[in-house]
């Protein structure tokens, strides 16, 4: 076992429970202010969603870095963006948009559907999965070593 690894996920691990705390003092005054002034969308709301996001990008940081020590031109998975990222936008910034009265018509699927209904749990998976999905969906891609394995 390498030492670097154990002290490398341990700072992850100190990075997740930083921004846990992060969002739970945040998630505190904002229900604060919330219940003193009847503001239900403040600038809090988009730190927390964006704290889940950053969380998800912690889980899949190793695959970046992996990606930054290699050779070759930075690609984006394009497939995974579109059946992974999108789905998971759209569903992680319902906390944002919802209050929006353009985004009213958007946002009426989520609304009407028993996945919010029953809890808002599903809204912060959402938001960890588009992290995750932005930070690995990047690669790099080495047009050298792919013209040689074509041939053999």
């Amino acid at each position: 076992m390498n030492g670097k690894s154990w002290l490398k996920y341990f700072v992850y691990i100190l990075l997740i429970l930083g921004l846990i705390f992060l969002n739970s003092y945040v998630i505190k005054q904002y229900k604060t202010i919330a219940s003193l002034t009847y503001v239900y969308f403040s600038y809090r709301l988009i730190i927390i969603v964006l704290i889940y996001m950053i969380e998800g990008a912690i889980l899949g940081i190793e695959h970046f870095l992996e990606e930054i020590r290699k050779a070759g031109r930075w690609k984006l998975n394009l497939p995974k963006m579109i059946f992974m990222g999108i789905p998971s936008l759209y569903f992680a910034l319902y906390p944002i948009l919802a209050y929006s009265a353009a985004a009213n018509k958007i946002y009426l699927p989520i609304v009407n559907s028993s996945l919010l209904n029953s809890s808002l749990g599903y809204i912060t998976i959402f938001e960890v999965i588009f992290g995750y999905c932005i930070i690995t969906s990047f690669y790099k891609h080495n047009e050298e070593k792919s013209t040689i394995s074509d041939v053999e």
